[in-house]
């Protein structure tokens, strides 16, 4: 499925699996027809980078957000009946925020939107935080000091007690929410982590899925974790750290080697580049899928 001009910055799975949205730093919002594989409608509303995406499962609502500080409501149903000739849409706007959207999240019947910004309304922030928001409030009441460079990945286990963080210092903690001197150093990547899924088959979740830097995806059993915590052998003391819970991941999901140099020649028809795997690569621009 290729579609887009830029980066694809993140993507929601909708109507039974049926309908893909992407978000893209080309500034566009595809629909996607999942199962065949094409893109049924373009929609150009941003202005900007499009950074994220949020899903309201029961009301079969999206939500778009990104550089231009707008959030765009969007109703799947509509979209899915798009076509050549028949390609107006008509979409709320939320404004309010003050500077570029980095994150987004929906309850599943679409009633809250929570957006998260440089204005630092984040849940985990480039300053090594991680913040617990009350709505009611609509202030911080709770603030974690886990790790010492910029927290870029969250997840919270299916009871809220648990949070799950990982960011540009590698190291992935798992933290209790009631009691934040108690968090345990579950593993440490070799790339700064940009995402994690966490397996919500169970509580406590049996394993952790992480996207780093790197092309490739680990997956790393939590199995133990309860049993870790009840000992008392947590990393609460940063100048005797313990090692981390786990060494290697229980699996992996090797991907291909990232282009890491590039030089365009005088022709401005090829192009020279170098992998993460030290292979020089010479490129003709002109012919389909960049080939040889």
């Amino acid at each position: 499925m290729e579609h887009h001009t830029d980066w694809v910055n993140d993507i929601v799975l909708c109507c039974n699996g049926k309908t893909l949205i992407s978000a893209s730093s080309d500034t566009t919002v595809k629909v996607w027809n999942a199962h065949k594989g094409f893109c049924m409608s373009t929609l150009r509303t941003h202005k900007d980078y499009v950074k994220a995406l949020a899903y309201a499962k029961d009301k079969e609502l999206v939500a778009s957000a990104g550089l231009d500080r707008q959030i765009f409501l969007w109703d799947v149903n509509t979209l899915t009946a798009l076509t050549a000739s028949n390609n107006t849409v008509t979409t709320s706007s939320l404004s309010g925020n003050k500077d570029s959207i980095y994150s987004l999240a929906m309850n599943q019947m679409g009633t809250v939107i929570v957006s998260g910004s440089t204005e630092k309304c984040l849940s985990g922030s480039s300053d090594g935080t991680i913040r617990l928001w009350s709505l009611g409030q609509q202030r911080c009441i709770a603030t974690y000091r886990v790790h010492d460079e910029g927290v870029w990945a969250l997840q919270v286990n299916e009871a809220f007690t648990h949070v799950y963080s990982g960011g540009r210092d590698r190291k992935i903690y798992c933290t209790d929410l009631r009691n934040p001197d108690i968090r345990v150093l579950i593993c440490e990547e070799k790339a700064p982590v940009l995402k994690m899924e966490l397996d919500r088959s169970a509580d406590p979740p049996p394993a952790l899925w992480v996207a780093t830097t790197k092309s490739s995806v680990n997956k790393w059993t939590l199995k133990g974790i309860h049993n870790f915590r009840a000992s008392g052998d947590y990393d609460n003391d940063c100048t005797n750290p313990i090692p981390p819970l786990c060494t290697q991941p229980d699996q992996v999901i090797k991907g291909g080697a990232s282009i890491i140099q590039c030089h365009i020649l005088n022709d401005k028809r090829h192009i020279l580049t170098k992998d993460t795997n030290n292979n020089v690569a010479y490129w003709d621009v002109l012919k389909s899928y960049g080939g040889k």
